[in-house]
């Protein structure tokens, strides 16, 4: 069974070095969250990607809880529950 870890924040930085090392530690699914640049994102995925993972990227406005809901909530019905997060996203004036 593949373990699905969910990574905010995953497009750049520590996000990024977080979601590479548990996909090379064998977790499967990990899942960089992105709005924007869209670039950033698949570098990212690319990356957890080489590193043995097998992500998803999902794109939503983080300041609309209800388009943050159905996101998560469609992406878990699609491939399962997570099996942990790491909420890593911030947010800079």
């Amino acid at each position: 069974m593949k373990r699905t870890i969910l990574v905010t924040g995953a497009s750049k930085g520590i996000g990024r070095a977080i979601a590479e090392r548990l996909a090379r530690d064998g977790l499967r699914g990990v899942d960089p969250l992105w709005q924007r640049p869209r670039r950033r994102g698949k570098a990212s995925l690319a990356a957890i990607n080489a590193a043995g993972g097998e992500g998803r990227l999902l794109t939503f406005d983080t300041a609309d809880r209800v388009a943050c809901r159905e996101a998560l909530e469609a992406d878990m019905a699609a491939h399962g529950t997570y099996y942990g997060a790491v909420l890593n996203a911030g947010i800079a004036p």
